[in-house]
C-alpha cells in the first residue's frame, strides 16, 4: 500500500520508470507560442496539439517542427535534459506564395506604414555576404546582400539579396524566403499591423504583401 501511494506521488510530480533502462526519470515539459497557432510535431510525427500548448517528453534529443497550412514551417533540435523546462514564445511562421500588391500613389503608401524599423547599430552586414549580430556571425549567403533590418519583434532579421527579401531567426536557424524580388540596390522595407504587413518601396513603385 505504501509502495503503491509512492508509485502515485512520483508519477503525480513527473517521474517516470523507463523499463528499458531501468532507471527513474522526470518528464520533461516543452511549450511553444507561435504566430500563428500550428501543430506541433515531434520526430516527425503529429502530436495532436495547437500552440500555445505545453508537451511532456522524456529526456534526449528531439527534432520538432511547427506547421500550418499556408505557411512556412518552423523547426528546432533540441536536447532535453530530466525535468528540464523548454520554452518558445517567440516563434513567427512566415506566410508561403506571397504576392506583392501594388500601391496606387504615395498617400497611399504613407497610410500603410506605421512601424518603420532602421536598422540598429548592433546588426550590420560584413563583405556584402554575412550578417553579424552583436558581434557573432548569423548568417553566411553566396548571394549580395543590400540590407539587414530587424522584423517588428526583433527575433527575426530581413534581409534583401540579389533575388528576394526574406527572413532568418536572430539565432541563423529557419532561413524563409517572403518574396522574389530582383532589385540590386537597397529598398525602403517597413511593417505594419504588428509585422503581418510588409510594404517595400524602390523609389518609384510601391508595394505590399500580408506575410504572416
Amino acid at each position: 500500500m505504501v509502495l503503491t501511494a509512492s508509485l502515485a506521488i512520483g508519477y503525480a510530480s513527473g517521474y517516470r520508470y523507463n523499463l528499458g533502462e531501468r532507471k527513474i526519470y522526470k518528464v520533461s515539459i516543452v511549450h511553444f507560442i507561435s504566430d500563428p497557432q500550428s501543430t506541433i510535431y515531434v520526430n516527425g510525427l503529429y502530436v495532436e496539439k495547437k500552440t500555445p500548448k505545453a508537451i511532456y517528453l522524456e529526456p534526449g534529443r528531439y527534432n520538432l517542427e511547427l506547421k500550418q497550412d499556408g505557411y512556412n514551417s518552423f523547426f528546432i533540435s533540441i536536447h532535453l535534459k530530466s525535468g528540464e523546462l523548454f520554452e518558445k514564445k517567440d516563434i513567427t511562421l512566415f506566410k508561403k506564395d506571397i504576392t506583392l500588391q501594388t500601391a496606387s500613389n504615395q498617400s497611399a503608401f504613407n497610410k500603410i506604414v506605421d512601424d518603420s524599423l532602421v536598422s540598429p547599430s548592433n546588426l550590420v552586414m560584413i563583405g556584402g555576404h554575412e550578417i553579424w549580430q552583436n558581434g557573432k556571425l548569423v548568417t553566411r549567403f553566396s548571394k549580395n546582400i543590400y540590407q539587414v533590418l530587424y522584423y517588428t519583434n526583433q527575433n527575426y532579421i530581413v534581409y534583401q539579396n540579389d533575388d528576394e527579401i526574406g527572413a532568418i531567426r536572430s539565432d541563423g536557424t529557419n532561413n524563409v524566403k517572403l518574396v522574389d524580388y530582383k532589385y540590386q540596390n537597397p529598398v525602403s522595407i517597413s511593417f505594419k499591423n504588428r509585422g503581418q504587413t510588409m510594404v517595400i518601396s524602390d523609389g518609384g513603385n510601391i508595394m505590399s504583401a500580408v506575410i504572416n
